[in-house]
């Protein structure tokens, strides 16, 4: 059993992961179960603690699935100073493959994630246009918008916020 320095410490740690996966950034999402792992925690540690921040309203949970979000004392206890400038910019290429990376944590319908496939496969070829045809980029990121809207797992926000950022040019 832990003594109260080391739950602490965990706390502080948990904390630091969820304002580091974040970028500090209020609206963005982080995994709770991947920041578990990152920390060599079993799944009901990972929650209890998780459920520790909440009760401190330090974080909040924002999907069934384990999406954490700092709060605005959670983002001053966790020692960072807030980025409150849009993060830089993401690359298409980059975005697709940690879309492509993140397929299979979707949890999606069958049919949703045939067509996010679709979508992706249709990027990817944009991509290797010698003028990629900024119509069918923006149409299809509209669809993966939608598509990541109705998967539950923590990971399609995280996707969501890098879309928001992305460089579309």
């Amino acid at each position: 059993m832990e003594d109260q320095g080391e739950r602490d410490d965990l706390m502080r740690r948990m904390l630091a992961a969820v304002h580091k996966a974040t970028a500090g950034d209020l609206t963005r999402t982080a995994g709770m179960w991947i920041i578990g792992q990152e920390l060599g925690l079993d799944r009901r540690r990972t929650e209890d603690l998780a459920m520790i921040l909440v009760a401190e309203g330090w974080v909040e949970i924002r999907s069934l699935s384990g999406a954490l979000a700092l709060t605005e004392e959670g983002l001053r206890l966790s020692g960072e100073p807030s980025d409150r400038e849009a993060p830089p910019a993401l690359a298409l290429p980059v975005f697709l493959d940690r879309l492509e990376s993140a397929l299979p944590d979707l949890e999606l319908e069958t049919t949703i994630m045939a067509d996010l496939r679709q979508d992706l496969a249709t990027l990817q070829a944009q991509q290797k246009r010698s003028r990629p045809l900024p119509g069918v980029i923006e149409a299809a990121l509209q669809a993966l918008e939608a598509a990541l809207a109705v998967s539950p797992a923590g990971t399609a926000n995280e996707l969501r916020a890098a879309l928001a950022h992305l460089d579309r040019t």
